[in-house]
Parts: structure tokens; sequence; C-alpha cells
């Protein structure tokens, strides 16, 4: 569960993640920098399963993961399965994914998942010039690659049915941003802390009896270096210490074979 918005910059791109979690779920272990296949790679981790839903890697591809509810019903996932489905964590996808270099590497490699070991997700994945999907309904996988938008974008989901949350939170994004794309990323901010006081439940920033936004996260890529920043929110979204905010300078482009 999950609300991802991703702003276009100057030189490079900026993406922000509301976490929705149980409130029974454990706390995510802060984000490392990790080594796949020789690639750096800045993620957040679950304690149970070693999974994330949000990472950028070095070669500056960012990918994110949203939970596919196309039902009214809650899901229960805790630690490395779903308990009522028996399948593996969805975010193990992440890590699989991560050591590619760009979208097109990316998306050849989610072809390789078998979608029935996971309950239904998208990803999005994000490079210097590229966004790509992938999404599973279970059963079967689709992905599909786009030129980078030059406008705002967001994907959100939710435990209630991502049909109940996608009217509301459409319709706070679609009148959201501005003119002046100098402040997106102030703009930005401030719709991941939209929640309305009569409706907490289908908010951003949203709160409802069994689960809560639990984290906020934001990756800045330009030509130079990616960034993570990450922080733990208490039940009124306030930011709890410490914040944290990791940095990798942008490994240099392997050339491609004649």
């Amino acid at each position: 569960m999950c609300t991802v918005t991703l702003i276009p910059r100057p030189d490079g791109y900026r993406l922000a993640v509301n976490r929705d979690e149980l409130r029974t779920r454990p706390t995510a272990e802060p984000p490392h920098t990790f080594a796949h296949d020789g690639r750096r790679v800045l993620y957040p981790r679950d304690p149970q399963g070693g999974g994330t839903w949000i990472a950028v890697n070095d070669a500056g591809l960012t990918l994110t993961l949203l939970n596919l509810n196309e039902t009214n019903t809650t899901e229960r996932v805790a630690g490395n399965h779903d308990t009522t489905t028996n399948k593996l964590s969805r975010g193990l996808v992440v890590p699989q994914l991560a050591e590619a270099a760009s979208v097109d590497e990316a998306l050849q490699m989610a072809d390789r998942l078998d979608p029935t070991r996971y309950a239904p997700f998208r990803v999005l994945a994000i490079d210097d010039d590229h966004t790509g999907t992938v999404r599973s309904d279970g059963r079967t996988l689709e992905t599909r690659r786009r030129a980078r938008p030059e406008q705002p974008m967001m994907l959100t989901s939710s435990g209630l049915g991502d049909a109940v949350v996608e009217g509301p939170r459409r319709a706070e994004f679609d009148g959201w941003f501005g003119g002046d794309p100098a402040q997106w990323p102030r703009e930005q901010d401030r719709f991941h802390r939209q929640r309305f006081d009569d409706r907490p439940e289908v908010s951003v920033l949203m709160s409802r009896g069994d689960a809560r936004t639990v984290c906020w996260s934001a990756i800045t890529v330009n030509a130079g270096r990616v960034e993570l920043a990450h922080r733990d929110l208490d039940e009124h979204g306030a930011a709890s210490e410490p914040r944290h905010r990791l940095c990798l300078a942008r490994a240099a482009a392997v050339p491609t074979s004649a």
C-alpha cells in the first residue's frame, strides 16, 4: 500500500513514496548501501525476508513497488510470506531487479520472474529517459516502457481496494502542482502530507484502524549522483529521529558493443 509521485527536474527527476502498512508490521530497517552484482544500491529493508518497496542504484535507475488490490479486501502480509496465500513477499521483487542499468534491462529481468509466486503487484522503474511498469495479477506479467513524463505523475494503492483511494487522491493530485517547476519539490512534499479531516483512510497520509502511513522516502537523481532520503513517521505524520540521507556518485556508463 503506497502513494508514489514522480516529478521531472532540470537534470533528472525526483520520486517520493508514502509507505502505508499494517500497524502490526515491524518497522523497516533504515536505508543502507548494498552490492548487487557489482552495482551499488540504496534501499531500506524489511527485517524479515530482506525485501523492500523502493531502491535506487548508481546507474540512476529507481524502482518502487506497489501492491495491486483489485478487490475490497484488506491484505494480511507478515514477514517473508503472505499469510493468506502463502506466497513470497512482493518486496523481494525489487532487489531482484536492482542490478539493472536501465529501464529496458529491468523489464527484461522482470520478464524472467514467475508471477505465480507473488500476490499481485506493480513495479515502476525510472531511468534518465524512460519509465517502465511491471504489472502482475498473480498469474501473468505485463511490462511496458514509455518516455519519462514531462509533468508530475502519481500511482497509488490501498488494501481497501485501489479503486477506493484512486478517486480522492487523484482529485487532489490533479490540482496540486502549480505552474513553476522550481516549486514542484516543495509541492511534492506537501502532497505527501495531505490528509482529509473526515476521510483519513483515503488520504495520502492515511490512517485507519489497522494501518497507517509508516514512513516517507524520496529519491533524487541527477547527472552526477543519486540520493535517498528516508524518515519514519508517527501517527500524525511527524518525522521521528534519526532521519536518513544517503548519496552515491553515478557510475560511468558501460559502452555498448557495436
